[in-house]
């Protein structure tokens, strides 16, 4: 497991910030399934009944964003500190910064792939017309 604990390290509070979005949304998507299955089940068709799902599942867009802006810091303090390298080294030095700059952009973009893929099934179960 050191290389969980290693990606948390390098990758910085954009981790940290992937992961409490993570553990705000799971719970929202749980209650968006919820929502959805207490409405198919009693045929309601409220406002709340597609906007709560609908809305869990913008929300799951956030972790990538986040991840986003890890990778774009990291990846400028990559370059500045390339900036101060021994010219041999540059490329090399460059290659690894840009490696470990795009840690939390691929911890977002997975967290988002599960929470959107869950929020994505619970508006598809929300009823959006009533059965009559």
């Amino acid at each position: 497991m050191a290389g969980v604990t290693q990606w948390f390290a390098e990758g910085g509070v954009w981790m940290y910030a992937i992961l409490l979005l993570d553990l705000i949304g799971l719970p929202l998507v749980f209650v968006a399934w919820v929502v959805a299955i207490v409405a198919r089940v009693k045929g309601r068709t409220g406002m709340l009944t597609k906007a709560i799902p609908a809305l869990v599942m913008l929300g799951s867009v956030l972790p990538v964003v986040v991840g986003a802006v890890g990778y774009f810091q990291g990846r400028a303090l990559a370059v500045e500190a390339v900036a101060h390298a021994a010219p041999a080294l540059r490329a090399e030095l460059l290659v690894a910064g840009l490696e470990v700059a795009t840690i939390p952009l691929r911890f977002g973009g997975t967290s988002t792939v599960v929470l959107g893929s869950l929020s994505v099934l619970a508006v598809m179960l929300a009823p959006w017309v009533s059965r009559r």
